[in-house]
């Protein structure tokens, strides 16, 4: 199966580092289900974007 990658932007990180540890934990598990299956989620506006 082929696998995903799963990008940050500066900005991203620089927010992301201000909410708690649970938080990050969460976002964390999304990037795992994205890099798996792209498709996971709801598309925001394109069915690409995720």
């Amino acid at each position: 199966m082929k696998k995903y990658k799963v990008y940050h932007s500066e900005g991203f990180d620089k927010e992301l580092k201000k909410f708690d540890n649970i938080f990050q934990q969460r976002v964390d598990k999304i990037e795992d289900k994205l890099v798996d299956n792209p498709e996971y989620g709801s598309p925001l506006g394109v069915r690409w974007f995720r």
